[in-house]
């Protein structure tokens, strides 16, 4: 899909979102600047939940930026293994913690994409919040390279890079005078985190050259909630996927998604969800948290905005999971909750053209919320991180 600006840029052709559409302008323009880097490099987590009435995985988004807390979610999985071979030893004997290391992966595809680049001297760039609250995941991260590879990075905001960046005549990246090999984006996903039209240039500067960008601009783009919904419509599957089994495992995952695009329809729309305000979900084409509208809220959102608007919505099947009971700390107080799960499953690909370098896929992420909170942001302080322990 990253390959293929046409198509991306024909799924959004109807949409009217300031956002979205600066994404669009330097999308074209990388479109029409054949010497820039090809290599394009992705780490995603798939985020699923198990409905209780599907009986069944089904997907809820998956994310191509700024995929948080590998380091963290380990930890977390070594502190419940120690407590249940220590404390709880005798109570879940029949029990194993899924022990599987999610710490590694990010290093390893950066020093992976690294080598692509071919110049042992240059550096990795990680672009960062200006009030970053997830700096030990990122951190870990940034001394692993070193350790392990002796690759050096540089941890920047946006506003920083403004004095920062310089593109040479070979559209190599600088940042002062070290030249930068991957663009590692741990923010840039929200419109609040380009605080300046600046930050907007720098982040169009740095698609035009010949560093690696993790993610592209292409990449960025098919991350936002309407490729989700388009996937769905026949046909469009197998414009990326020849095998028929291939694409039937995939829609097997499907949670259902309806669109806004037939004006005509969207009164129906907005009917159904008075009707059933319990069974949709709400979601702009907007990341990190905080931005869904669930229940009767939703039918009065969508009569509040105009036709056109809502197209940049899409309205998804909200899943059930079956809740079980936790035991939740925050500020060092615990309380036991019901809770619902939602898994994450890590992976990364490089790939160049059709050309897959590199493709590997492993560790998890578990965030665990109480059963009647309808958001699930860790940072946002709605989830905790968690694990999971399976009968042998």
């Amino acid at each position: 899909m990253a390959n293929d600006y046409n198509w991306i840029k024909d799924v959004f052709q109807n949409m009217n979102d300031d956002f979205l559409n600066r994404f669009l302008k330097i999308a074209e323009k990388a479109d029409k600047c054949p010497k820039i880097q090809k290599i394009q490099m992705a780490f995603l987590r798939n985020d699923v939940m198990f409905s209780a009435e599907k009986q069944k995985w089904l997907q809820i988004e998956f994310n191509l930026i700024a995929v948080s807390f590998t380091f963290i979610a380990e930890q977390v999985q070594q502190l419940q293994k120690g407590l249940k071979n220590s404390y709880f030893k005798y109570f879940f004997q029949e029990y194993q913690i899924l022990d599987k290391s999610t710490k590694y992966m990010v290093v390893e595809a950066l020093f992976q994409a690294f080598q692509l680049y071919n110049n042992p001297k240059s550096q990795i760039l990680i672009v960062v919040s200006e009030f970053e609250g997830n700096i030990y995941d990122q951190r870990y991260l940034e001394y692993q390279l070193a350790k392990k590879y002796g690759i050096l990075a540089k941890r920047r905001t946006f506003q920083e890079l403004i004095k920062q960046v310089h593109v040479d005549d070979e559209l190599r990246l600088f940042v002062e005078n070290d030249e930068i090999a991957i663009v590692y984006f741990r923010t840039g996903y929200t419109p609040e985190q380009y605080p300046s039209e600046e930050a907007w240039e720098i982040r169009e500067k740095i698609e035009l050259t010949k560093a690696i960008k993790c993610p592209s601009i292409n990449l960025k783009l098919i991350n936002f909630k309407k490729i989700q919904e388009v996937l769905q419509k026949e046909g469009v599957l197998g414009k990326f996927l020849q095998e028929e089994k291939d694409q039937e495992a995939i829609k097997e995952n499907f949670a259902e998604i309806l669109d806004f695009e037939n004006e005509e329809e969207q009164q129906n729309l907005i009917i159904e969800t008075k009707k059933h305000p319990e069974k949709y979900v709400l979601k702009p084409q907007r990341e990190g948290g905080d931005n869904n509208i669930y229940g009767e809220k939703i039918s009065t959102f969508l009569e509040k905005i105009t036709v056109q608007e809502r197209k940049n919505y899409i309205l998804m099947e909200k899943i059930v999971p079956q809740p079980h009971i936790c035991l939740m700390v925050r500020n060092r107080e615990i309380e036991a909750q019901a809770c619902v799960a939602e898994l994450g499953i890590m992976s990364y690909f490089i790939f160049e053209g059709n050309n897959i370098i590199q493709s590997k896929q492993g560790g998890y992420l578990v965030r665990s919320k109480k059963y009647f909170d309808d958001e699930g942001g860790v940072n946002a302080g709605h989830s905790v991180i968690d694990g999971v322990m399976f009968k042998i």
